[in-house]
């Protein structure tokens, strides 16, 4: 069975765990046909995997490896052709991007698959100790900037929060 994430209000989340891309398309064809008011796409997803993979040990002696790659299925554009009302935050990283372009790619992003809002953040920031994380919707405007993992979060459960309150009656 699947885990809730438990304590005052994450009762009613749920922690669906994948392993690959395969497994995460999997797991929105089960579960995004039932109802959900949203979706928090934190996965990395590769953007490509090795087009084959070997059973048996690959000989350490050779000199050269040659490994073919091949992109793997977008899972983020299934979010809304499989539950069109969910309310879908997905995450973009960028590596070495300023300010203004990060959010021109987020917005794109956004706009491509479907999500109303994007957490976007540069690696270079990370790695730099100052993990900046822009909350960008369709439009290009930032909507939240936060500092830290922590402080991410907590940015992103206020809107989600002040989000769903304005849409309850």
């Amino acid at each position: 069975d699947t885990p809730a994430v438990r304590g005052g209000q994450r009762d009613h989340l749920r922690l669906l765990p994948v392993d690959t891309v395969s497994d995460l398309i999997t797991v929105f064809k089960r579960e995004l046909p039932t109802g959900y008011d949203a979706v928090v796409h934190a996965m990395a997803v590769l953007d490509f995997a090795p087009a084959e993979v070997r059973e048996e040990k690959t000989n350490s002696d050779l000199s050269e490896w040659v490994v073919r790659l091949t992109p793997t299925p977008k899972a983020a554009r299934l979010v809304k052709t499989l539950a069109p009302k969910t309310y879908f935050v997905g995450f973009k990283l960028e590596v070495g991007k300023g300010r203004d372009d990060l959010l021109e790619i987020a917005r794109a992003w956004a706009v491509k698959n479907g999500a109303e809002l994007v957490v976007a953040n540069d690696l270079r920031d990370i790695e730099r100790g100052t993990h900046i994380g822009y909350l960008v919707g369709t439009n290009g405007g930032v909507v939240g900037v936060a500092e830290g993992k922590e402080a991410i979060a907590r940015a992103l459960i206020s809107h989600l929060s002040r989000r769903f309150a304005e849409a309850r009656p």
